[in-house]
């Protein structure tokens, strides 16, 4: 199973970031990357997503995800409401994504996982 970590934040606009890690721990891919609107559930959505499609391309089939948005792993996991349109708009399409893959799962870790590999 690979690994990835994702995170998304919204200080002096929004930006996202990932790591991917194959089963033997090293690194496959990492991107950071400003995405400029958005509150901070879109861009950990958006980072997820970017994340996702990154996966694909490197033909990963099966993942575990660790984010540090409990609002994302209990939307995803369809134990919390979501109402906002737009918001939406963007985890149906990390659903879309996340369909494409064998088999994933979604775990809220810690901040200071997030930050120990991340770096914010």
């Amino acid at each position: 199973m690979h690994l990835i970590i994702t995170d998304g934040g919204d200080r002096q606009g929004t930006y996202g970031s990932f790591y991917i890690f194959g089963p033997d721990g090293n690194c496959k891919e990492s991107k950071s990357f400003y995405l400029g609107i958005g509150d901070h559930n879109h861009a950990e959505y958006l980072s997820l997503l970017v994340a996702l499609k990154h996966a694909r391309k490197l033909g990963i089939k099966v993942v575990m995800i660790f984010t540090d948005s409990e609002t994302v792993e209990q939307q995803l996991l369809g134990l919390r409401p979501l109402y906002n349109p737009s918001l939406k708009r963007v985890r149906k399409l990390v659903k879309m994504e996340l369909e494409k893959f064998t088999d994933w799962e979604i775990k809220k870790v810690d901040r200071t996982v997030i930050y120990s590999f991340l770096g914010h």
